[in-house]
């Protein structure tokens, strides 16, 4: 079982993000794990199985995924110092924000097992970003009401 659910986790998330499913999965032998319980699970083998810090592109890096409640916290660390993005995070840095959100947010509530993880579990992913010396620049969670509108 629990392979099974990071599996479909690290698929779904890395290879289906941004492609909307036709029907959403049946999920429901996870119902019967408390919600602490399963965010905790996910947190801890979600980092095992990515081998963290992991580069997500040449500007970001997950640096952790941590458990606090029924929230899951990837917390992931980009390099505003680049020469690609420096100056869009001095003069953009709103339209910035707003574009990172947009992608995860997508690739969260286009995913069918975090639709079932945010719609019948609660279990809401937050999302940390920190420059290279670990200074918080944003951060923000995709809920319910995020997912909607974007459906």
């Amino acid at each position: 079982m629990k392979k099974t659910l990071i599996g479909l986790l690290l698929i779904s998330t890395v290879a289906l993000g941004g492609i909307k499913p036709k029907q959403d999965n049946d999920f429901s032998g996870f119902d019967n794990i408390p919600a602490k319980e399963l965010s905790a699970k996910l947190a801890k083998e979600l980092t095992e199985n990515m081998h963290l810090p992991a580069k997500i592109d040449y500007l970001t890096q997950m640096q952790s995924i941590l458990s606090y409640g029924t929230s899951l916290i990837f917390s992931k660390e980009v390099n505003i110092e680049h020469k690609d993005i420096k100056e869009i995070w001095l003069k953009q840095r709103d339209r910035l924000i707003q574009a990172m959100f947009k992608i995860d947010a997508q690739n969260i509530c286009q995913t069918p097992i975090w639709r079932y993880m945010i719609y019948k579990r609660n279990i809401i992913p937050e999302f940390v970003y920190k420059d290279m010396n670990g200074k918080i620049l944003f951060e923000y969670t995709v809920e319910a009401d995020d997912c909607n509108a974007i459906q």
